[in-house]
């Protein structure tokens, strides 16, 4: 935490916001696949959804069944995807350390894709760190932790 309290609320009030979109996300991603696949379930089974409301919105090719209103596509704006350091960053802070490796597999449940060839995705996890020496500190043989972190533990020493 810094000294200043405005710039300590500032920081809580973010990670409050960022919970919410974070969140809001989660829940615009599960409904859209319910929706997509009660859609599959309307063009396969036209009379058994014919009386039913779901109030859901039509998939990008319009419903062009009997007895079907089109609705319109409902627009989520984009996320930005998070880069590599502030994934890596983001999973740090809840470790000590990580090799590389272990790194990789917390960056892709995080939803990096990355490149899909292992290899190349740690020497990309390396060298996207090393170059970020301001906030992240390389203990040898590729395992990564946060400057912050290492320097605390060194003051303690």
């Amino acid at each position: 935490m810094s000294q200043d309290p405005l710039i300590d609320k500032l920081v809580a009030r973010h990670a409050e916001l960022k919970a919410h979109v974070d969140k809001f996300y989660e829940i615009i991603a599960e409904f859209q696949d319910l929706e997509a696949t009660i859609e599959k379930l309307r063009r396969h089974f036209p009379d058994i959804f014919k009386d039913l409301d779901f109030g859901t919105t039509a998939t990008p090719a319009e419903v062009k069944s009997p007895g079907l209103a089109a609705t319109p596509l409902l627009k989520v704006p984009t996320q930005p995807k998070p880069t590599l350091a502030v994934l890596a960053e983001d999973i740090l802070k809840s470790q000590e350390k990580l090799h590389a490796s272990d790194l990789l597999t917390l960056l892709r449940e995080k939803g990096w894709v990355g490149s899909g060839d292992a290899k190349k995705d740690i020497r990309n996890i390396a060298s996207t760190l090393g170059l970020k020496p301001e906030i992240f500190h390389n203990y040898g043989k590729n395992t990564w932790g946060l400057k912050s972190r290492y320097e605390e533990a060194e003051m303690m020493k």
